[in-house]
C-alpha cells in the first residue's frame, strides 16, 4: 500500500531546470501576472509546503512526476532564495512579453 520514498539529496542542477521549465510553461499558458500574485502571496507559507511535500512523501504520487522531481520541488520550496529565484525569473519573462 505504501512505499518507502528515500529522500534524495538536493541538487541545484535538477532545480535549476525545474524552475526553468515550470517559468517557460506559465509563461506559455499566459499566467505570468495570476501566479506572481499567488507566489508572493504564498511566500510566508513555502517552507511548510515544502515540509509537508517532504512529510507526506510516502504517498503514492502521480504519474505525471517522479518522486524525485517531487523531493526536488519540496527543497526549492524549503529555500526562500529558490522560492525567490522563481518569483524573479517570472517576473523576468512577464517584463519581456510585449
Amino acid at each position: 500500500m505504501f512505499h518507502f520514498v528515500p529522500v534524495p539529496r538536493p541538487c541545484a542542477k535538477e532545480q535549476a531546470k525545474i524552475i526553468e521549465q515550470a517559468a517557460q510553461k506559465i509563461h506559455q499558458y499566459g499566467l505570468l501576472a495570476p501566479a506572481i500574485f499567488f507566489g508572493e502571496a504564498m511566500k510566508p507559507v513555502s517552507f511548510v509546503a515544502g515540509q509537508a511535500l517532504h512529510a507526506f512523501s510516502f504517498l503514492p504520487s502521480t504519474y505525471i512526476l517522479s518522486d524525485e522531481i517531487w523531493q526536488q520541488i519540496a527543497f526549492i520550496l524549503d529555500d526562500r532564495s529558490k522560492t525567490e529565484k522563481f518569483l524573479s525569473r517570472l517576473e523576468e519573462l512577464a517584463q519581456r512579453r510585449p
